[in-house]
C-alpha cells in the first residue's frame, strides 16, 4: 500500500482545520486530476505551468499549486438571458 506524504506547517489554529499539506507524485496527479504524467514531466523540462518540489530525485506537486493552475484555465459560461 502506498504511504501518504504530509508536510506539517504551523499549528492547526485559525481558519486552517488541518496543519498538513498533501504532496502528490506525478502518477497521483494523473489519477486525481487527469493530467498526464508525461505532460507534467514535459512541463518540468520546459519550466511551464505546474510548480513542483524536488527532494533528492523525487518530484512532488502541491495540491493547491495544481488547483491554482486549473483555476486559471476555468471558463465562465454565460447563460442566455432569454
Amino acid at each position: 500500500m502506498m504511504q501518504r506524504r504530509l508536510i506539517a506547517k504551523g499549528s492547526a489554529t485559525g481558519s486552517q482545520s488541518t496543519a498538513a499539506r498533501r504532496l502528490l507524485k506525478d502518477f497521483e496527479v494523473e489519477a486525481q486530476y487527469g493530467i498526464s504524467k508525461f505532460t507534467l514531466r514535459a512541463d518540468r523540462i520546459h519550466e511551464r505551468r505546474f510548480k513542483f518540489i524536488k527532494i533528492g530525485r523525487s518530484v512532488y506537486y502541491r495540491v493547491e499549486d495544481i488547483e491554482s493552475v486549473l483555476d486559471r484555465y476555468a471558463v465562465n459560461a454565460v447563460t442566455d438571458p432569454a
